[in-house]
């Protein structure tokens, strides 16, 4: 296996660093976006179960 050299090994790992970044904002907007709506029915939830 050829040794990877330190610029492509750079590149790689900023790639995943931005992915990783861009699924997680993502994620943190689309809960974000549905939170109240789920709130309200965890809150609904609890308020029946007792």
């Amino acid at each position: 296996m050829p040794q990877m050299s330190p610029i492509w090994w750079l590149m790689m790992m900023l790639l995943f660093m931005t992915t990783l970044l861009f699924l997680m904002t993502l994620v943190f907007f689309y809960s974000d976006y549905n939170y109240n709506e789920k709130l309200i029915s965890k809150s609904n939830q609890f308020n029946w179960s007792w």
